[in-house]
């Protein structure tokens, strides 16, 4: 149907050294490991801007549930004058942990880049899912923007 935008869904492949290949652009993000693999990291439709750095909030949400007491997480773009957004967590941890908002800031301090460190983070016994089970980010993100009376 619409031959110029198909087109630019594809790339030169860089990683087929002497042959010509191209690539789907899938719009997720992935990085290699040291055994050549593809590691999935987040969607590319889950880029914000903070602080003037481009940020991948699927990064931040794998760091956070790579900690022993959380189990999901997700991290929100909440819209902010000065800085185009801050970065809200929002968490579900085990029955048996105590963590704090601290220890998970800590935790992803050590995995991540200072700007990409939430600012806030919310615990809560569970996450609002979508209709095909997935979290339900825009509910999230309403509920934190305009939050219940």
């Amino acid at each position: 149907g619409r031959p110029a935008e198909s087109e630019a869904c594809f790339i030169r492949n860089p990683f087929a050294v002497g042959r010509e290949e191209r690539l789907y652009c899938t719009g997720d993000w992935v990085t290699l490991d040291e055994k050549g693999n593809f590691l999935f990291v987040g969607r590319k439709d889950h880029m914000i801007k903070t602080r003037g750095y481009r940020v991948e909030l699927g990064e931040i949400e794998a760091v956070m549930v790579a900690h022993p007491a959380v189990d999901e997480a997700v991290a929100l773009a909440i819209p902010d004058e000065a800085i185009g957004n801050t970065i809200r967590a929002i968490v579900t941890i085990s029955n048996s942990s105590s963590l704090t908002s601290t220890e998970l800031k800590r935790h992803c301090a050590e995995k991540l880049l200072p700007y990409m460190v939430p600012e806030q983070v919310e615990f809560r016994d569970t996450l609002p899912r979508t209709g095909n089970g997935k979290i339900d980010r825009q509910r999230l993100l309403r509920e934190t923007i305009t939050p219940a009376a």
